[in-house]
């Protein structure tokens, strides 16, 4: 019989597909949750890790694949494979035909596209979405998933209003919507969510928010909210409920008035509805209260723990006010401001949601000091907190004193340009921070197994490190994909080296110090630096890349043209970061103050340097610190030795490398060679160096 419409033809589409599910599950007797899965994997175009690799469809159930549990039954009840690096889409239909799952985590990853519609999740518990790049509005349907105890949708670009009828969630314990693109008002059901834990706020700050504050919030009672950096408007209702929550909850609404703001109501302010310029708003000035800021004295000397020195400091502490502490041995508060007031702010404001703890339990965690950069500033402490959700631990990071009218700048950096682009598998996750004109402090992950620096060269002089080739593929792969994320925002690192390659407890690599330098500069009395830092940060790359793939980048002839070795003589008063600069950032005296504008190949060549660690085994620093040649001039002779292999390659590596292994160091060194060209434009994009990465891992 002839088709001669497309009804037909549609029926023609709708039979074809039933044959190939039917051919399939004779084929490999996959259940349709399995079939599910894999049309979910489908829908993936980049799995680095190979967290989706024993995903087959000759399996006969999808219970033992990798992020899968399924129920006795095997159902399929949860999905978790988060932090995994995975880019693509979710499937349309993912959602809907898994009904007997519980639990979603696809967090910190970089998927696009909308969410899937819930419809028919009725066991659906968990939904864990943040830290990827959704787009598009919340699906109506999640308002009918009854049982939905977590739903932690933050750090995407999800825009539209909040859909009414979540009041309806009774379950609900957590829910984290910040730092997306959503609008219109909250809607006043919101405070009928009876469920929500009071260890975690309701956190709605930093979308595009509208209108006036319900007050029917109050019902929540004991559960803190964040609503900062929005453009709600309107006088912050009396209710002691909304006043217990201090101006941290509020700042950043520029029409917010009314305490426990400093901004007063006025009849313009009370009743207009619509939000002024974010532009103009004045940072109301905080009153007399209490702020962590830690600090390190000549008393301590390596590490060494502070628990003792806390807890003294902490038994002459009272909890409303903070005496002025004198000694700079511990975890401590200060008073500031000169009001009158007695109200109490926790100013460390959480950004990712990951760690729900304040400004006492912070105050009260056993503190290390574990080092300190850019001169004075920059020490880092490890944290071990003892909160009621566990013992985190997180690093804290002093960025010192100073910068007194620069709040709203450094805020604005942090909760707007920085902590969106930490949420990356490849980058360490900034999760708070706190400002006072005293101390600025952020807080980070904290990875157990050092720095790249560490793990290569050694902890002392003569020692030397013992990473197999494999590991240091690894390691390279996740530092190009970090790198490559931070270019993707359009952002620049500025200061890659070993030492900010830092090394989680599975040994891959994570970016440190994202903004720091932009932060830093902050802190300075005249924030000048010929506005390095700040232009540079928000540069896109430069033009003129030649688009090649990074399987087939070759070393331009003009690599090595230039080197340390030509700066005579160098000057070890510069700080680690600047030996790693590309010479299109640098001026012949090589100061910080002297730098020029930064690009995204400055980035690339500061990469190609790490490499040539990988690879050699040397150490930039090390080298010029000795007072011997750079790696660029060190390498430029040593290709020229007869057996440059030997010369180049590091001995450990060597020793254990067969043909197929020494042709990947091979490869491995022109993608070196190439990021380092002295031309920018000759040297590739990071996304094609992690690319290439990309395709040792997979044959390797």
């Amino acid at each position: 019989m002839s088709v001669r419409n497309g009804g037909a033809s549609s029926l023609d589409a709708l039979v074809w597909a039933v044959v190939v599910a039917v051919t399939v599950g004779v084929a490999t007797g996959l259940n349709a949750d399995g079939t599910a899965l894999l049309a979910f994997k489908k829908a993936i175009w980049s799995d680095p890790q190979g967290a989706l690799r024993n995903w087959n469809s000759s399996d006969a159930s999808p219970c033992q694949w990798k992020g899968i549990t399924c129920n006795v039954g095997n159902r399929v009840v949860s999905i978790d494979v988060s932090r995994r690096a995975l880019a693509g889409t979710i499937a349309p239909r993912l959602l809907g035909d898994l009904d007997h799952l519980a639990t979603v985590n696809l967090s910190q990853n970089e998927f696009t596209g909308s969410i899937p519609s819930l419809q028919g999740q009725q066991q659906l518990q968990v939904l864990e979405l943040s830290g990827n790049r959704l787009t598009g509005a919340l699906p109506q349907d999640i308002v009918a998933c009854s049982r939905l105890r977590r739903l932690l949708l933050s750090h995407n670009r999800i825009a539209g209003v909040i859909p009414m009828g979540m009041g309806a969630l009774q379950a609900l314990e957590r829910l984290d919507l910040s730092v997306n693109e959503l609008s219109g008002s909250i809607p006043d059901d919101f405070g009928n969510l009876a469920s929500l834990s009071p260890q975690a706020p309701l956190n709605l700050s930093n979308n595009y928010l509208t209108g006036a504050i319900p007050a029917t919030l109050a019902n929540l009672e004991s559960v803190p909210i964040d609503l900062s950096n929005n453009k709600l408007s309107g006088p912050v209702p009396s209710d002691p409920y909304f006043q217990s929550q201090g101006p941290v909850a509020y700042i950043g609404n520029a029409a917010l008035c009314g305490a426990p703001l400093k901004t007063e109501c006025t009849p313009s302010n009370a009743s207009d509805s619509t939000p002024t310029a974010v532009n103009s708003w004045k940072e109301p000035a905080l009153g007399k209260s209490s702020v962590v800021a830690i600090a390190v004295g000549s008393c301590i000397a390596g590490l060494m723990l502070l628990a003792s020195a806390i807890l003294y400091c902490i038994g002459n502490l009272s909890r409303k006010k903070f005496q002025r502490g004198e000694s700079s041995c511990c975890l401590r508060a200060e008073n500031i401001g000169d009001d009158d007031d007695d109200e109490e702010v926790d100013s460390l404001v959480q950004l990712s949601g990951v760690f729900s703890f304040g400004l006492e339990e912070l105050l009260r965690a056993s503190a290390y000091v574990l080092g300190k950069s850019s001169g004075a500033k920059g020490i880092v402490y490890k944290a071990v907190l003892d909160t009621v959700e566990g013992t985190p631990v997180v690093a804290v990071r002093r960025l010192g004193e100073g910068g007194e009218q620069k709040r709203k700048e450094f805020e604005n950096w942090v909760v707007k340009s920085v902590a969106p682009v930490t949420r990356h598998p490849h980058v360490v996750s900034l999760h708070s921070f706190s400002w006072t004109p005293d101390e600025k402090l952020i807080v980070l992950d904290f990875l157990p197994n050092g720095s790249l620096e560490t793990a290569l060269h050694g902890r002392s002089k003569g020692s030397k490190g013992t990473l197999t080739w494999d590991s240091r593929v690894r390691i390279a792969r996740g530092a190009a994909q970090g790198i490559a994320h931070i270019h993707e925002w359009k952002l620049i690192h500025g200061d890659i080296k070993p030492g900010n390659i830092l090394l989680d407890v599975f040994m891959e690599a994570q970016i440190a110090d994202l903004g720091l330098q932009r932060l830093l500069s902050l802190m300075e009395p005249e924030h000048n630096i010929n506005n390095v830092v700040k232009d540079s940060m928000t540069s896109s790359a430069p033009r003129g890349d030649s688009g090649r793939s990074a399987s087939s980048v070759s070393p331009a002839p003009e690599y090595g043209t230039w080197s340390w070795a030509s700066m005579s003589p160098p000057s070890f008063s510069m700080t680690v970061g600047v030996m790693y600069q590309a010479p299109d950032a640098m001026t012949a005296t090589a100061t910080i103050k002297q730098r020029r504008r930064l690009t995204q190949k400055s980035d690339v060549y500061s990469f190609g340097l790490v490499l040539l660690e990988l690879l050699t085994g040397r150490s930039q620093f090390k080298q010029m610190a000795a007072g011997q040649l750079d790696l660029v001039a060190w390498l430029r002779f040593a290709l020229r030795q007869k057996n440059a292999h030997c010369e180049i390659f590091d001995p450990v590596l060597l020793s254990d490398a067969d043909d197929d292994c020494q042709t990947k160091m091979f490869e491995t060194l022109q993608v070196a060679l190439a990021c380092i060209a002295v031309n920018p434009d000759s040297r590739p994009k990071m996304k094609q160096v992690a690319e290439f990465f990309e395709q040792i891992q997979t044959t390797s």
